[in-house]
């Protein structure tokens, strides 16, 4: 085989360079590194990188899952920040004068204003969806933001993924015409010698 046909793949030692220049880890404060290691590991087990694009690839993949992990713990854990102002709002809505001191003191998870506000809401026949879905319609244009950024994370992961499958594609295209050239360079040609008399009818 001719050198210009050479498409081996980088050696092990080299690919591993991939994953060092991808550095640091996009772990945000409170999150833990091994747990995104570990998800670094299963995606790189699951997808099989076979070169340094691909390993990078797999990096920015990683990446993008992990963001899209936690977009949707901040968008739990502003749902859930936002709950005494749904309170406010039901309670404001069924004719608690004093709403805000009493969804402030139940946000505080003081036992009477527990027992007060589940009281109220058992009365007017209301429950923790009511007032999870007003502090949600409150800031309703906050998780719209989240889920935008989410869904372009997303997309940012199922692009990288094609572009793997792409590259894999025309990695392959690539050594099987590389082997095909291979094979007709390798191959022995042998001379075939003339049958008796075939000069005698040809005259």
């Amino acid at each position: 085989m001719s050198a210009a046909c050479d498409l081996s793949l980088p050696s092990v030692s080299n690919r591993s360079t991939a994953l060092a220049l991808a550095s640091p880890a996009p772990v945000a404060t409170g999150e833990d590194l091994a747990t995104y290691d570990d998800l670094l590991a299963r995606v790189t087990a699951a997808v099989k990188p076979s070169d340094v694009l691909q390993e990078l690839w797999v990096r920015d993949a990683t990446d993008d899952a992990w963001e899209v992990l936690r977009l949707r713990r901040y968008k739990a854990g502003y749902l859930a920040a936002s709950a005494p102002r749904g309170m406010q709002a039901v309670l404001s809505g069924i004719g608690e004068v004093h709403s805000i001191n009493l969804a402030e003191r139940w946000a505080a998870r003081e036992p009477a204003a527990l027992a007060d506000v589940r009281e109220r809401l058992e009365t007017a026949g209301l429950g923790q969806d009511a007032v999870m879905g007003s502090a949600f319609v409150k800031h309703i244009d906050a998780f719209e933001r989240i889920e935008r950024l989410i869904g372009a994370a997303m997309a940012r992961r199922a692009a990288t993924l094609r572009e793997i499958a792409q590259h894999r594609a025309e990695l392959a295209e690539q050594l099987a015409a590389a082997t095909q050239i291979a094979v007709v360079e390798d191959a022995a040609y042998t001379v075939v010698a003339s049958l008796p008399g075939a000069g005698a009818k040809a005259a």
